[in-house]
């Protein structure tokens, strides 16, 4: 049985993954899905920095 910090890397693991993938593909997506995704981050990113701040 897989306990909770198992499910925690594996999520990591795909979601590193994913965001390879979107990496490698950039100049493929809209400019309307980048800026979404810069988005995204920054608030992701900020988000944390406030935590941590």
């Amino acid at each position: 049985m897989t306990n909770r910090r198992d499910n925690t890397r594996k999520n990591e693991a795909k979601r590193l993954e994913q965001i390879k993938f979107i990496m490698e593909h950039w100049d493929e997506l809209p400019e309307r899905i980048q800026g979404r995704f810069e988005g995204t981050i920054l608030t992701a990113s900020d988000f944390i920095n406030q935590k941590t701040g």
